[in-house]
């Protein structure tokens, strides 16, 4: 299930990538969906948010946002299938229940367009324009934030020890406690959207600007693999593969030690982040052509606690699916 630009949502085949059922929406469909209890959740530029069923297309439920420019709904996170929480350029942070009824919402000091991150204990992890990475209880009181020198737009990376991992436009990744205290911050020269994962032993990876980073869990940087312009999150497989892509197209497997693996090429992908199948399939959007490209993998997704955008192949953002 893919959102386009051209305003649809497609559920395809992904064996061969034949369309099952498209369903209408009234603008782009950027965001990516998160599956939970038979329903997926996903939001675009019409300023609303779908419950789509992933098998027939069939449209459960809608929230909309009220009108205007800044009505545009970022990748919701899932709780459970109870509840979706999602940010908006209104400077929101809004949770739905499982039937599409808003249940709260939380003001910020800018747009929210970091999609947010569950933790194990069910607290709500995300970034605004105001420099502030937020942490909310379910029921949408704040708990702790942490103010960073710029604003924060990447999407939060959680481990099971609560760790929590971040970029903001400052040009910082950053690394806190449990307890919201900063653990460590390295400058990357960071200035885009690329999110954070973790790797095999602790390792995190991060698309910074021009380049691949490999970080170690104390906070040190490793070894770098650059080129050209990069947006979009890696993904680590099981097999210690860190799979990442240029805008250009350039689709790139390295091994932690920085070892190459292979490359193809497909059209240019602007932000895209890989998505992995359960059979290692490593899917990719492109963004010149409107295209969805697989490429043959072998390895399925890592077990470690966040290893691609929004965490699992269901897209929760959710660190308890981890264990599940």
């Amino acid at each position: 299930m893919v959102g386009s630009a051209d305003g649809f949502v497609y559920g395809l085949d992904p064996k061969d990538g034949a369309v099952l059922w498209k369903h209408p929406t009234q603008g782009p469909m950027y965001g990516s969906a998160a599956f939970a209890r038979g329903v997926a959740a996903i939001g675009g530029g019409d300023g609303r948010i779908y419950g789509i069923e992933p098998k027939t297309g069939k449209e459960t439920w809608r929230f909309e946002l009220p009108p205007g420019d800044t009505a545009f709904v970022q990748s919701p996170a899932a709780a459970d299938g109870e509840r979706f929480y999602f940010g908006s350029w209104d400077k929101k942070l809004y949770a739905l229940n499982s039937q599409g009824e808003k249940l709260w919402e939380f003001a910020t000091g800018g747009p929210v367009v970091s999609s947010p991150a569950i933790g194990a204990d069910g607290a709500i992890y995300f970034g605004s324009h105001d420099g502030t990475l937020y942490i909310l209880s379910a029921s949408g009181e704040k708990l702790r934030h942490f103010s960073a020198a710029g604003p924060v737009i990447s999407s939060p990376a959680l481990d099971q020890d609560g760790g929590v991992f971040f970029t903001s436009v400052d040009g910082f990744l950053y690394a806190l406690n449990s307890d919201g205290g900063l653990r460590w911050k390295l400058h990357t020269t960071s200035f885009r959207e690329g999110s954070p994962v973790l790797g095999l032993g602790g390792m995190i990876f991060l698309c910074s600007h021009d380049g691949l980073w490999a970080i170690t869990p104390d906070g040190r940087q490793t070894w770098y693999r650059g080129k050209e312009d990069m947006d979009g999150t890696p993904a680590i497989t099981a097999d210690g593969s860190v799979i990442f892509v240029f805008r250009d197209g350039q689709v790139i497997n390295y091994d932690h030690n920085r070892g190459h693996r292979w490359m193809h090429y497909i059209y240019p992908v602007g932000s895209a982040s890989p998505a992995i199948g359960e059979n290692g399939t490593i899917y990719l959007p492109g963004a010149v052509n409107r295209s969805l490209t697989a490429i043959n993998g072998t390895s399925p997704l890592a077990a470690t606690p966040w290893p691609k955008f929004r965490g699992n192949t269901r897209n929760t953002g959710n660190l308890a699916d981890h264990w599940r």
